[in-house]
């Protein structure tokens, strides 16, 4: 405001000062050429020497004007006479007499003097000319710009004063509107979505105010619809199953979803805008990578991720392009396809076990069934023992579809086989521990009786289960059942229980089944309850096994929320434990 108000004095001022500087200067050299007329009339009336001091000090007289000093000086310079001690201080005049005018100062007060100078008229008869020097004080003289401008510029001032107090008005009324201007471009700027109101009178002001308003509402809804958009693409990323990474064209990661974190053992915030080969020491994964941005087009493979636990996945890929089509980063998509892969492998040693497992007693059947059609029915004792074993590989096949089929129905009951199971839809009852193996013992008496064994069951009367009875009847009944089978002769089996607290706060009973059969090696407890695997191929299906009833235990305890575990050694034995749910007590 006050540079506007600054440059509105100037163009008033400075034109008033030149014309009056001129208008100054005209009258100036008027007033010096009419006191240097005077002088040379004053010094055409110098008397002779006699009379000349007296000459001189009428000067001094009231009749002249205040402040005329005249002085009398030879042509060599000397002083010959003056009107008072306040004469100007000049330097004495030397040479041929000339007429001039100019400015001095007194040599006593400092006042400025208008000094002029004539040749006189000798003072001596015969004498050289005499040189008159006279002056008088310049406030005396109308010839300086300030006369002038005290003179005739009184409606100067009053013109100057008008034209800048309008001119402040009018510039800071502007500062006022440039400055809600600037407030509202910093409110723009700033994000700000509501704008205070704000008056601006300047019309191409108001009209630039109005611009960025409208753009900032612009810029708040494209950054609102930026926002929601962001949003739901952070919720597609997070709802996929699939690992989705995105990079740019350094191979830095830009953004990736949960699943990827999970897959690549890593977290987002860790990894953004570092490249993928620092961050992921996958060498399949990186060599994907390199391969699909060279060749910049869908690409699809499966690889290998390894870590705590290695992965087979899936790799998509796609470019990503800007609006004109350029490349801009890379889409990279992994499934898990781990447990698929699993299940294919687990699928198709099923279909050849089951094959394998179903030839044996189909083979033996119609062996002898053609034996008995070629030999014909009259050797009655041969008959009797060829019909014996179609009867036991018939008893065997029903008992491996019977096995399978029961499997199946346990399989079908939950979406994942390997892990524990919520019971909620499971059918369930307060059942004594002791009751439920009591009545999974006499299914085999039989078998125990003619084996001579003894059976020593130490479950207390007060472990109480929360399970499907029948369920947990079925699974140790085919553990006593494989205690029985694989043991000799006169030896003991035990069953025990104890309640065992969990470190979630639930109880679970444990069941155990211990024999003295022969043991089973380390390497083999691994694979124990897998479906089909046999310890010993030849003697378990000599035994009348199925190589399912371990597979089945295992899913009747996953059913339940719990396990089943297994310890033995080679000559001493083993001991299987079932972990179920228990009620509170």
């Amino acid at each position: 405001m006050w540079a506007a108000a600054a440059i509105a004095v100037v163009l008033a001022v400075v034109p008033a000062s030149i014309v009056a500087f001129a208008a100054a200067r005209l009258q100036s050299n008027g007033a010096r050429e009419q006191f240097l007329a005077q002088v040379a009339v004053v010094a055409a009336t110098v008397p002779s020497r006699d009379r000349l001091d007296g000459w001189v000090s009428s000067f001094a007289s009231p009749d002249h004007p205040r402040g005329f000093e005249v002085s009398v000086f030879s042509q060599d310079g000397r002083l010959l006479a003056q009107t008072s001690q306040h004469a100007p201080d000049w330097q004495s005049p030397a040479g041929a007499p000339s007429s001039e005018v100019g400015l001095g100062r007194d040599r006593f007060s400092g006042e400025k003097l208008l000094i002029a100078s004539a040749p006189g008229p000798p003072i001596d008869a015969g004498g050289p000319p005499v040189v008159v020097r006279a002056s008088t004080p310049v406030h005396t003289r109308s010839f300086g710009a300030w006369s002038l401008l005290r003179a005739s510029g009184g409606w100067w001032a009053a013109w100057t004063f008008l034209v800048v107090l309008g001119v402040a008005w009018r510039a800071g009324r502007w500062e006022r509107d440039a400055g809600a201007v600037e407030a509202l471009s910093a409110e723009v700027a700033s994000g700000k979505s509501r704008f205070e109101p704000r008056t601006v009178n300047d019309r191409r002001l108001a009209r630039l105010a109005d611009s960025i308003e409208s753009i900032g509402r612009r810029m708040t809804d494209q950054s609102h619809r930026l926002s929601a958009l962001r949003h739901e693409q952070d919720a597609i990323l997070r709802s996929v199953d699939g690992g989705v990474l995105v990079l740019d064209m350094q191979h830095r990661i830009l953004t990736m979803n949960r699943a990827a974190e999970w897959m690549l053992g890593f977290a987002e915030p860790n990894a953004r805008g570092r490249l993928l080969q620092e961050v992921a020491r996958q060498p399949g994964l990186n060599w994907f990578v390199e391969r699909a941005f060279r060749e910049k087009e869908f690409l699809v493979d499966e690889l290998v991720l390894r870590g705590d636990v290695e992965r087979r996945v899936r790799a998509t890929s796609g470019p990503l392009k800007d609006a004109d089509g350029r490349p801009v980063g890379l889409l990279l998509v992994l499934a898990d396809v781990t447990r698929l892969r699993r299940l294919e492998a687990v699928r198709s040693d099923f279909a050849a076990n089951v094959s394998h497992e179903l030839r044996t007693p189909i083979t033996n059947i119609r062996g002898y069934l053609e034996t008995l059609m070629d030999a014909g029915l009259e050797d009655t004792e041969h008959t009797r023992e060829f019909l014996a074993v179609i009867a036991r590989n018939a008893e065997r096949l029903g008992a491996i579809v019977e096995d399978m089929l029961t499997l199946t129905k346990l399989e079908e009951s939950h979406d994942a086989p390997d892990q524990p199971q919520d019971t909620d839809g499971l059918e369930h009852d307060r059942v004594r521990a002791r009751d439920m193996a009591a009545a999974a013992l006499a299914d085999t008496e039989s078998v125990i009786s003619r084996k001579s064994m003894d059976i020593i069951n130490e479950i207390p009367e007060d472990l109480w289960c929360d399970v499907n009875p029948a369920l947990v009847q079925q699974a140790l009944g085919n553990l006593i059942a494989n205690a029985v089978r694989y043991s000799p002769q006169n030896t003991r089996i035990w069953l025990r229980g104890a309640r065992t607290p969990n470190g979630d706060g639930r109880s679970f009973a444990s069941i155990s089944v211990a024999d003295e059969g022969p043991g089973i090696a380390g390497e083999h407890l691994s694979r124990l309850f897998e479906r089909f695997y046999r310890v010993d191929k030849a003697r378990s299906r000599e035994e009348g096994g199925t190589g399912l009833g371990l597979a089945i235990v295992k899913h009747i305890a996953q059913m339940h929320g719990g396990r089943v575990d297994v310890s033995s050694e080679v000559g001493r034995g083993s001991e299987f434990t079932i972990v179920l749910p228990a009620p509170d007590p």
